[in-house]
Protein backbone atom coordinates (compact mmCIF):
# COMPACT_ATOMS: atom_id res chain seq x y z
CA UNK A 1 0.00 0.00 0.00
CA UNK A 2 1.63 2.97 -1.31
CA UNK A 3 2.31 5.73 2.12
CA UNK A 4 0.15 9.05 1.90
CA UNK A 5 1.96 12.47 1.10
CA UNK A 6 3.02 13.92 4.20
CA UNK A 7 4.25 17.32 1.76
CA UNK A 8 4.15 20.59 2.18
CA UNK A 9 0.64 20.67 0.45
CA UNK A 10 -0.73 17.52 1.82
CA UNK A 11 -3.44 17.06 3.94
CA UNK A 12 -3.35 14.64 6.77
CA UNK A 13 -4.94 11.40 5.79
CA UNK A 14 -5.39 12.52 2.30
CA UNK A 15 -4.97 9.37 -0.12
CA UNK A 16 -3.28 10.58 -3.00
CA UNK A 17 -2.62 7.10 -4.63
CA UNK A 18 -5.79 6.59 -6.40
CA UNK A 19 -7.89 7.80 -9.26
CA UNK A 20 -11.21 9.00 -7.63
CA UNK A 21 -8.97 10.38 -4.58
CA UNK A 22 -7.52 13.08 -6.88
CA UNK A 23 -10.66 13.56 -8.46
CA UNK A 24 -12.73 13.92 -4.89
CA UNK A 25 -9.73 16.52 -4.22
CA UNK A 26 -10.13 18.39 -7.65
CA UNK A 27 -13.52 18.64 -7.09
CA UNK A 28 -13.63 19.78 -3.19
CA UNK A 29 -10.71 22.31 -4.35
CA UNK A 30 -13.53 23.59 -7.10
CA UNK A 31 -16.22 23.92 -5.22
CA UNK A 32 -14.74 26.20 -2.46
CA UNK A 33 -13.49 29.63 -3.68
CA UNK A 34 -10.12 30.57 -2.84
CA UNK A 35 -9.35 33.89 -0.34
CA UNK A 36 -7.48 36.73 -1.38
CA UNK A 37 -4.39 36.49 0.52
CA UNK A 38 -4.14 40.46 0.74
CA UNK A 39 -6.84 40.52 3.48
CA UNK A 40 -5.21 38.32 6.00
CA UNK A 41 -1.46 39.80 5.14
CA UNK A 42 -2.83 43.21 6.30
CA UNK A 43 -4.33 42.59 8.90
CA UNK A 44 -1.23 40.54 10.19
CA UNK A 45 0.64 43.63 9.46
CA UNK A 46 -1.83 46.02 11.27
CA UNK A 47 -1.06 43.70 14.40
CA UNK A 48 -4.45 41.85 14.61
CA UNK A 49 -7.69 40.41 13.37
CA UNK A 50 -11.09 41.83 14.01
CA UNK A 51 -13.81 39.17 15.15
CA UNK A 52 -15.15 39.34 11.51
CA UNK A 53 -11.82 38.07 9.73
CA UNK A 54 -11.65 35.21 12.52
CA UNK A 55 -15.04 33.94 11.69
CA UNK A 56 -14.10 34.06 7.91
CA UNK A 57 -10.93 32.01 8.56
CA UNK A 58 -13.01 29.71 10.87
CA UNK A 59 -15.54 29.03 8.63
CA UNK A 60 -13.12 29.06 5.35
CA UNK A 61 -11.70 26.13 7.53
CA UNK A 62 -15.01 24.67 8.61
CA UNK A 63 -15.87 24.79 4.49
CA UNK A 64 -12.79 22.66 3.73
CA UNK A 65 -13.32 19.69 6.28
CA UNK A 66 -15.80 16.97 6.21
CA UNK A 67 -18.65 17.85 7.93
CA UNK A 68 -18.46 16.78 11.65
CA UNK A 69 -21.44 14.88 13.13
CA UNK A 70 -22.60 16.71 16.84
CA UNK A 71 -22.62 14.61 19.64
CA UNK A 72 -25.39 13.69 21.54
CA UNK A 73 -25.35 14.75 24.52
CA UNK A 74 -25.58 12.25 27.79
CA UNK A 75 -28.40 12.96 29.80
CA UNK A 76 -27.94 13.86 33.36
CA UNK A 77 -28.71 11.15 35.99
CA UNK A 78 -29.13 12.71 40.10
CA UNK A 79 -31.08 10.37 41.32
CA UNK A 80 -31.61 10.74 45.51
CA UNK A 81 -31.12 7.44 47.79
CA UNK A 82 -34.92 7.80 48.06
CA UNK A 83 -35.76 7.91 44.27
CA UNK A 84 -33.01 5.14 43.58
CA UNK A 85 -34.94 3.25 46.58
CA UNK A 86 -38.52 3.72 44.91
CA UNK A 87 -36.73 2.41 41.30
CA UNK A 88 -35.71 -0.68 42.71
CA UNK A 89 -38.98 -1.45 44.57
CA UNK A 90 -40.89 -0.42 41.02
CA UNK A 91 -38.66 -2.79 39.53
CA UNK A 92 -38.98 -5.97 41.63
CA UNK A 93 -42.90 -5.24 41.51
CA UNK A 94 -42.71 -5.23 37.52
CA UNK A 95 -40.81 -8.38 36.30
CA UNK A 96 -41.88 -8.43 32.90
CA UNK A 97 -39.07 -5.59 32.46
CA UNK A 98 -36.58 -8.39 33.17
CA UNK A 99 -37.98 -11.94 33.30
CA UNK A 100 -37.88 -13.24 29.82
CA UNK A 101 -39.70 -16.75 30.65
CA UNK A 102 -42.19 -14.47 30.71
CA UNK A 103 -44.70 -14.00 27.60
CA UNK A 104 -45.90 -10.72 28.58
CA UNK A 105 -41.64 -9.79 28.20
CA UNK A 106 -41.93 -9.87 24.58
CA UNK A 107 -44.97 -6.87 24.68
CA UNK A 108 -43.14 -3.78 23.75
CA UNK A 109 -45.91 -1.59 24.05
CA UNK A 110 -46.77 -2.62 27.86
CA UNK A 111 -43.33 -2.29 28.65
CA UNK A 112 -42.65 1.12 27.39
CA UNK A 113 -46.33 2.63 29.24
CA UNK A 114 -44.54 0.94 32.22
CA UNK A 115 -41.34 2.94 31.98
CA UNK A 116 -43.75 6.25 30.69
CA UNK A 117 -45.86 6.34 33.73
CA UNK A 118 -43.22 5.74 35.91
CA UNK A 119 -40.92 8.46 34.57
CA UNK A 120 -43.98 11.02 34.81
CA UNK A 121 -44.76 9.74 38.47
CA UNK A 122 -40.65 10.89 39.09
CA UNK A 123 -40.32 13.51 36.92
CA UNK A 124 -38.07 12.01 34.88
CA UNK A 125 -37.27 11.51 31.25
CA UNK A 126 -37.87 7.43 30.04
CA UNK A 127 -34.04 7.49 28.71
CA UNK A 128 -32.75 8.84 31.97
CA UNK A 129 -34.77 5.61 33.64
CA UNK A 130 -33.97 3.28 30.92
CA UNK A 131 -30.04 4.49 30.84
CA UNK A 132 -29.97 4.03 35.11
CA UNK A 133 -31.65 0.87 35.08
CA UNK A 134 -29.50 -0.14 31.91
CA UNK A 135 -26.31 0.45 33.79
CA UNK A 136 -26.74 -0.72 37.36
CA UNK A 137 -27.95 -3.65 35.71
CA UNK A 138 -24.91 -4.28 33.73
CA UNK A 139 -22.71 -3.06 37.18
CA UNK A 140 -24.85 -6.19 38.81
CA UNK A 141 -23.74 -8.75 36.33
CA UNK A 142 -20.13 -8.00 36.19
CA UNK A 143 -20.21 -7.87 39.90
CA UNK A 144 -21.75 -11.03 40.23
CA UNK A 145 -19.23 -12.65 37.88
CA UNK A 146 -15.94 -11.55 40.09
CA UNK A 147 -14.65 -15.15 41.60
CA UNK A 148 -13.80 -15.42 45.14
CA UNK A 149 -10.11 -15.41 45.42
CA UNK A 150 -9.25 -12.96 42.24
CA UNK A 151 -7.32 -10.94 44.21
CA UNK A 152 -9.72 -7.35 42.87
CA UNK A 153 -9.95 -5.95 46.31
CA UNK A 154 -12.51 -4.75 48.58
CA UNK A 155 -16.16 -3.45 47.01
CA UNK A 156 -16.52 -0.03 47.34
CA UNK A 157 -19.64 1.23 48.76
CA UNK A 158 -21.97 1.65 46.06
CA UNK A 159 -20.47 -1.47 44.79
CA UNK A 160 -22.09 -3.32 47.68
CA UNK A 161 -25.12 -1.38 47.62
CA UNK A 162 -25.37 -2.52 44.12
CA UNK A 163 -25.21 -6.23 44.85
CA UNK A 164 -27.96 -6.02 48.05
CA UNK A 165 -30.20 -4.29 46.16
CA UNK A 166 -30.15 -5.91 42.77
CA UNK A 167 -30.34 -9.29 44.28
CA UNK A 168 -34.21 -10.22 42.66
CA UNK A 169 -31.98 -10.04 39.31
CA UNK A 170 -29.53 -13.01 40.26
CA UNK A 171 -31.88 -15.73 38.36
CA UNK A 172 -32.45 -13.70 34.95
CA UNK A 173 -28.73 -12.89 34.26
CA UNK A 174 -26.98 -15.29 32.39
CA UNK A 175 -23.33 -15.52 31.38
CA UNK A 176 -22.71 -15.43 28.00
CA UNK A 177 -19.87 -18.23 27.33
CA UNK A 178 -16.75 -16.49 25.35
CA UNK A 179 -16.41 -18.99 22.14
CA UNK A 180 -12.98 -20.96 21.87
CA UNK A 181 -10.72 -20.20 19.29
CA UNK A 182 -8.86 -23.38 17.84
CA UNK A 183 -6.20 -22.27 15.68
CA UNK A 184 -5.94 -23.94 12.30
CA UNK A 185 -2.73 -24.94 12.44
CA UNK A 186 -3.80 -26.88 15.63
CA UNK A 187 -7.02 -28.60 14.78
CA UNK A 188 -4.86 -30.05 11.24
CA UNK A 189 -2.61 -32.24 14.23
Amino acid sequence: MPARGRGRNSKRGVCRSTPACNQREIAEKEATPEEEPTIHAQNDLEGGHSEDDTQSVQSDFASTDAPKASKKSKPVIDFSPEEEQSMIEWLEANPVLYNKKLNLYKDTAKKEKLWRDKAVEMGKSVDVLKIWYSSLRSRYGKLKKLRSGSGDGELTERDDWVLRNFEFLRPHIYEVQKKTIISVSIREI
